[in-house]
């Protein structure tokens, strides 16, 4: 019995065709006869993140980045290291 739980190539370069036009998941997934969820998934599946940075600071994960006054140090709010 096929649940057709794949997505083949067609349906993805879709769904990377309404992310690059900037349509909400459920505008995707109506163009693709899919669920919104089902295209969620395949994006959290398959996102790329790139880690940039300015060319005098490197990169910043840190969710408290924007308004923490620590600098090269362990933040307290986070109890991770800004700068790695």
């Amino acid at each position: 019995m096929n649940k057709n739980k794949h997505l083949n190539l067609d349906t993805r370069i879709k769904i990377e065709r309404g992310l690059n036009d900037q349509l909400s998941f459920k505008a995707i997934a109506a163009s693709i006869g899919k669920d919104c969820t089902t295209v969620s998934k395949e994006i959290k599946k398959h996102v790329i993140l790139q880690k940039k940075g300015a060319p005098y600071r490197p990169f910043n994960d840190c969710l408290h980045r924007k308004h923490c006054s620590h600098y090269m140090d362990t933040c307290s709010e986070c109890n991770r290291k800004r700068y790695q």
